[in-house]
Parts: structure tokens; sequence; C-alpha cells
């Protein structure tokens, strides 16, 4: 498993699902993954990840490399990689972050 945490690496599958809760997790694939995902792009997809290696986690939600947040990483992976676009992009001033959820986090 490659993820945007504190810092950005590497982590064991089992570890991953157990940060979670009730070791719940939802794995989600491209329909057409099958012709997209290549040995050849998977392997351009592995380099771009790899540049991200290290970068400290991005709490401010920064759109640079300097720092990297979780749907950041994989957003610009496979935009990179692939050319696709996973996901619309949006700002967070565009969010309503005064709803009580949002604040208890």
């Amino acid at each position: 498993m490659y993820e945007a945490v504190q810092p950005v690496k590497t982590t064991p599958l089992g570890k991953w699902i157990a940060r979670g809760k009730n070791g719940h997790y939802v794995i989600k694939r491209l329909k057409n993954a099958d012709q997209i995902l290549t040995t050849e792009t998977i392997q351009k997809m592995k380099r771009e990840g790899e540049k991200f290696k290290g970068k400290n986690y991005d709490l401010t939600f920064e759109w640079s490399d300097d720092k990297i947040y979780c749907s950041e990483l994989i957003w610009k992976v496979y935009q990179r990689a692939t050319g696709i676009e996973v996901g619309k992009l949006e700002k967070l001033s565009d969010f309503d972050l005064t709803h009580e959820a949002v604040k208890k986090k």
C-alpha cells in the first residue's frame, strides 16, 4: 500500500487495514483497468509515486509537489502516468466547512 501519511511511504496492507474501523476497507478499480493498467503503465505509475516518497503530509491541502495529501497523491500518479484525472479537482474554499461533523475533525 503506497500512501500519503507522514511521510509518504509504503505501508503493509494488513497494517493499513488495521487502522480502519472494524477491519472495513473499500478497493475501487478503473472499469477498464485491464486495458489501461498495462505492465508498462504500472511501471510509470510506480516511478511517478516514487517522486513523492518521503515527502511530508500536506495538512493545508495545497496543490504543490512540496507536500502531499492522500487523494492528491493518487490523483497526480494517475494523471501523470496515464492522463486520467481521477475525480474533479475542487478548492477547499468551495466546501461548506461550517457543518458540525467538519468542525469536530
